[in-house]
């Protein structure tokens, strides 16, 4: 197949083998491949190759397994194994050692196929194993400052704001030094939020203050007052029916133009706006189709100039492939006539 062998091992990516490969213009079938032991022709051992056999310049015959001196001498010889002494040729495939030898060697392959698989496995729960998180204790020198700490310390210690900046105070410890309490160590969230309400506490503008501001920042604007109602007295005279009273009538006017402010007139403005901008927009239009069928005519003319510029060289090669066809119709033609 490729240079002396007759087989070759070939690796397909999957699970899927297919029956037959293509390779330099032949077809070949394809097998599951069942590793075996090595057998060598020459000297018709098992378990080693050609590179490292010693008896590489003296072949034996591989029927009754003795030094080949003359082929003549083995051509009715008897069937005699050299591996394990049975009447049968060694290169026969049902020699009891040989099928020892191939069991052998499949057993050790399949060792190490699990044996790698166990490694991709065991190397892939490492990758995506979880990190683990460490949890130290704290030391015992900090636990007993905190512990020694007198409760006037600590409330001393809440009550002022320590918040300066923004930023809070840590505390490092170096490698060979005796551990020391810190002087400032990192506040609570209790006492972080104390401190914040103090500080808005004492920053919090008054509600007077609040005020005046919004209404200096703010015109004043004095509210309309109603306007009061007109009220009229009248007597009048006697009534119809002859008796004469005094009526006191309330008669309320309303309020004339002159009292009440006139309101500004803006519709005309509008209509007005909206003309110029209607007038503007036809305008734009208009110039937007003039602009539309100048180019489509331009675009026109262009394609009739390219046609004009190809039709000589069309012409032309229409007849380049035309006058040969003719000339030899015109032959046939001539030699039917003939």
């Amino acid at each position: 197949m490729m240079g002396r062998t007759a087989t070759a091992i070939i690796t397909f990516e999957g699970s899927y083998i297919p029956r037959e490969v293509v390779f330099a213009g032949g077809v070949y079938r394809c097998f599951p491949h069942r590793p075996r032991a090595q057998f060598r022709t020459n000297c018709l051992a098992i378990g080693h190759r050609a590179d490292v056999c010693q008896r590489s310049g003296q072949p034996r015959c591989p029927r009754c397994g003795q030094d080949i001196t003359d082929i003549a001498d083995h051509q009715e010889c008897v069937a005699r194994c050299t591996n394990c002494g049975g009447n049968h040729g060694a290169d026969d495939i049902t020699c009891e050692v040989r099928r020892e030898a191939d069991k052998a060697v499949r057993q050790m392959a399949y060792q190490k196929r699990v044996h790698q698989r166990n490694m991709l496995q065991k190397t892939q729960e490492e990758n995506h194993k979880p990190l683990k998180i460490d949890h130290r204790p704290r030391s015992r020198s900090r636990v007993r400052g905190t512990e020694r700490r007198s409760p006037s310390n600590a409330r001393r210690s809440q009550s002022r704001p320590r918040l300066g900046g923004g930023s809070a105070v840590t505390a490092t410890l170096q490698v060979g030094q005796p551990s020391v309490t810190p002087l400032h160590t990192t506040p609570t969230p209790k006492e972080a939020a104390r401190s914040y309400r103090n500080i808005l506490m004492h920053t919090k503008p008054k509600a007077d203050t609040v005020y005046t501001t919004l209404t200096q920042a703010r015109p004043a604007v004095t509210p309309p007052q109603p306007q009061e109602m007109e009220t009229h007295t009248a007597t009048t005279a006697s009534t119809p029916l002859g008796s004469t009273e005094n009526q006191e009538m309330e008669m309320h006017t309303a309020p004339t133009n002159s009292d009440v402010s006139p309101k500004p007139k803006r519709c005309r403005s509008l209509t007005s706006d909206s003309t110029t901008e209607m007038a503007d927009l036809k305008l734009e239009l208009q110039v937007i189709a003039q602009k539309q069928t100048e180019l489509e005519q331009t675009i026109e003319n262009a394609i009739q100039r390219k046609i004009e510029a190809l039709i000589p060289a069309i012409v032309e090669k229409v007849i380049e492939i035309l006058t040969p066809l003719i000339i030899t119709q015109i032959r046939r033609i001539y030699k039917a006539s003939q």
